[in-house]
C-alpha cells in the first residue's frame, strides 16, 4: 500500500519542506524530514521494521500524528498487534478528527477483539497446561519410587542372609514397602490427573470451537 498522499503533504507542511526554505531549516526539522522520507521509501519496499525505525527517530525529532498513524500501520501489517493497537490509539489521541481516524477506529475495534480472543484462549488453556504438568510430575515421581524398589530390596536381601532378620533390617523392609506404597499412590495419582487433564482439553477445545463458529460471521480485515 503507498503511503497516503494526505501523509505526504502533512509532514511536508508541518515541517516546512519547501525546495526554496532548505537551506533555512532548523537542523532537527531537516533530519526529521530525511527520516520521514526514508521510512515513506521503505514503507513503499514493505520493509515495514525500517519503515517503523525511520519512522520513530523522526517522531522523536518532531511528533506528529502522521507518524503515529504510519508507524501503526506498519506494526499492523507485521502483525505485532498491541504496537498497532497502541499506535492507532496515540493517534487518534492527537488527531481525532484527521483524515484517517475512521480507518483507525476500524483497526482499533479488529486489534481490541483478536487480541481479546487471544487472552480468553491463553485462560482457557491455562488450566489444562497446569493439570498436564503436575499429571506429568506425578508419573515421573511414582515411576521412580518404585523403580528404586528392586535394587533396593535386592541389597536388603543381602544384608538379611549375612545378619538375619535384625530390628534394623526389619526397620528397614518396612520404609521400603512404605516407599513402594507411596510410589503406586503417586502414579495413580498421576493417572487421575492425566485423565482428568484429557477432559479439560476436550471442553478447552469444544469452547474454543465454539467461539470461531460464534466470531465466522465477522467482518475480517
Amino acid at each position: 500500500m503507498a503511503t497516503p498522499w494526505w501523509v505526504v503533504v502533512l509532514c511536508w507542511t508541518v515541517l516546512g519542506a519547501s525546495r526554496v526554505q532548505a537551506v533555512d531549516l532548523d537542523p532537527d526539522v531537516e533530519r526529521a524530514q530525511r527520516l520521514f522520507q526514508e521510512g515513506a521509501a521503505a514503507y513503499d519496499a514493505r520493509q515495514y521494521e525500517r519503515a517503523i525505525e525511520r519512522m520513530e527517530a523522526a517522531r522523536r525529532l518532531l511528533p506528529s500524528p502522521a507518524f503515529d498513524y504510519n508507524i501503526a500501520r506498519c506494526h499492523d501489517r507485521l502483525g505485532h498487534e498491541d504496537e498497532a493497537l497502541r499506535e492507532y490509539e496515540r493517534y487518534l489521541a492527537s488527531d481525532p478528527a484527521g483524515s484517517e481516524s475512521a480507518t483507525a477506529r476500524v483497526r482499533i475495534e479488529v486489534l481490541r477483539r483478536r487480541t481479546a480472543a487471544q487472552h480468553d484462549r491463553r485462560v482457557r488453556y491455562l488450566v489444562p497446561g497446569v493439570m498436564a504438568g503436575l499429571s506429568l510430575a506425578c508419573l515421573a515421581t511414582g515411576a521412580g519410587l518404585v523403580g528404586s524398589v528392586p535394587s533396593s530390596y535386592e541389597a536388603l536381601d543381602a544384608r538379611w542372609r549375612m545378619v538375619g532378620p535384625t530390628p534394623e533390617v526389619e526397620s528397614d523392609a518396612s520404609a521400603l514397602r512404605g516407599r513402594e506404597i507411596a510410589g503406586y499412590v503417586v502414579l495413580g495419582l498421576g493417572g487421575a490427573a492425566l485423565v482428568a487433564d484429557v477432559a479439560l482439553w476436550i471442553r478447552a477445545s469444544r469452547a474454543g470451537h465454539g467461539l470461531q463458529a460464534a466470531r465466522s460471521g465477522e467482518v475480517r480485515f
